[in-house]
C-alpha cells in the first residue's frame, strides 16, 4: 500500500511533470482503464476462484512491477506519450486485480474471524493508502516528482526480492 498509492494517487500528475503527459490525455487514458476493469474483473475473479488467489496475486504484481520499473527506465528518454499512460492503466488493472484477492487470501491466512480479518485488513489498507500518500508528498517535496518513481522501482524489486525468497523457504 506504501507504493502502491504513490503511483495511484500521483500517477496522472507523475506523468505530466515527469513524461510531459496532458493531463486530459491520462484522464483519457484512466476512463478506458475503468472500462478494461470492467471486462478483466471478472475472468480474473473466476481464475482465482477456480485455481488461486495467489495466481492472480502474483500477477498483480508482476504488472505493478512492470509498471514501476518501465516508469523506471522511461525517465530521460523520448518515449512517446502512449508508454506512461499505457503503464499506469497497467497498474489500475493490478491494484483492481489486488482488491479482489487480497481479503480472500487474508482470510485464508488468518487465525482470526472472518469479521475481524476484514477489519483489520481495511484498518492496514487504509495506514498504507495514508502514509504511501505522505511518502510521496515528501518525496515530491524533497527530490521532485522523479524521485517518486525511483522509490516505486526500489520498493517493488525489494518486495519481489522478500516473495522469492519466502516462495523459495516455503518449498523447504
Amino acid at each position: 500500500m506504501f507504493t502502491a498509492s504513490n503511483l495511484m494517487e500521483t500517477g496522472p500528475i507523475i506523468i505530466k511533470e515527469v513524461f510531459n503527459v496532458d493531463l486530459g490525455h491520462s484522464a483519457f487514458g484512466l476512463a478506458g482503464s475503468a472500462v478494461l476493469t470492467m471486462l478483466l474483473l471478472e475472468p480474473a475473479g473466476r481464475l482465482a476462484e477456480k485455481s488461486s488467489p495467489y495466481i492472480i496475486w502474483m500477477v498483480s504484481l508482476a504488472c505493478y512491477a512492470v509498471t514501476s520499473i518501465g516508469l523506471w527506465l522511461a525517465i530521460g528518454t523520448n518515449v512517446p506519450s502512449l508508454v506512461p499512460i499505457l503503464l499506469i492503466v497497467l497498474l489500475m488493472q493490478a491494484i483492481s486485480w489486488f482488491d479482489m484477492v487480497i481479503p480472500a487470501i487474508a482470510e485464508e491466512l488468518s487465525p482470526s474471524s472472518p469479521a475481524l480479518t476484514q477489519g483489520i485488513l481495511m484498518f492496514a489498507m487504509a495506514i498504507g493508502f495514508g502514509v504511501g500518500t505522505y511518502i510521496a508528498g515528501q518525496l515530491i517535496d524533497a527530490g521532485g516528482f522523479v524521485s517518486v518513481v525511483d522509490y516505486c522501482a526500489a520498493s517493488i524489486i525489494v518486495t519481489l526480492v522478500f516473495a522469492f525468497a519466502t516462495l523459495l523457504f516455503k518449498r523447504k
